[in-house]
């Protein structure tokens, strides 16, 4: 394996990455569940060897986004909420996958009981953060429907005298 020859290149991250990814999908096809668990449990140990090994790397961010990921595929949704949000202590510098991870979290905790409502406040605030920078940003502006979209869909969950009116902006 590359990065197991080239530890010190400057693609090793990036080749471990792409590996983690590759497991992440290969489990998504297996059809038995133990094959599919080996797969998933290989991607999350490449995602932690990215963190261990180049922790100020510019790819951290998405290899711990991907890792909570793969932890949530897994079945165990409240970890997985868990390592969200220190996505964002992480990324402190690095703004590029911020709305993703609040949007993979907010649908997390709209999977969870009674939480529907928080999922949708969640969003409303993720919005208000990073509406602008998702505007001024050709590549990730086709990211604001799907956060739109994901901010109204809580309130499908709630009881008519639940129902927060999230802003949905054209």
């Amino acid at each position: 394996m590359f990065a197991a020859e080239h530890p010190d290149s400057p693609v090793a991250a990036d080749a471990l990455l792409r590996l983690a990814l590759c497991q992440q999908r290969l489990a998504g096809l297996m059809s038995q569940a133990e094959e599919r668990g080996k797969l998933q449990n290989a991607a999350r140990a490449t995602y932690d060897r990215i963190l261990l090994e180049f922790p100020l790397h510019e790819l951290g961010p998405q290899a711990a986004f991907e890792r909570a990921k793969a932890i949530a595929r897994a079945g165990d949704a409240n970890e997985a909420i868990n390592r969200l949000p220190l996505l964002h202590l992480r990324a402190a510098g690095q703004k590029r996958h911020r709305a993703l991870a609040n949007l993979e979290l907010a649908t997390l905790l709209r999977g969870q009981d009674g939480k529907a409502a928080l999922a949708a406040q969640f969003l409303d605030q993720c919005l208000k953060r990073h509406e602008k920078a998702l505007l001024e940003d050709k590549t990730r502006a086709a990211w604001l429907p799907l956060l739109h979209y994901h901010q109204g869909v809580p309130c499908t969950k709630l009881p008519a005298s639940v129902k927060p009116v999230p802003n949905l902006r054209q």
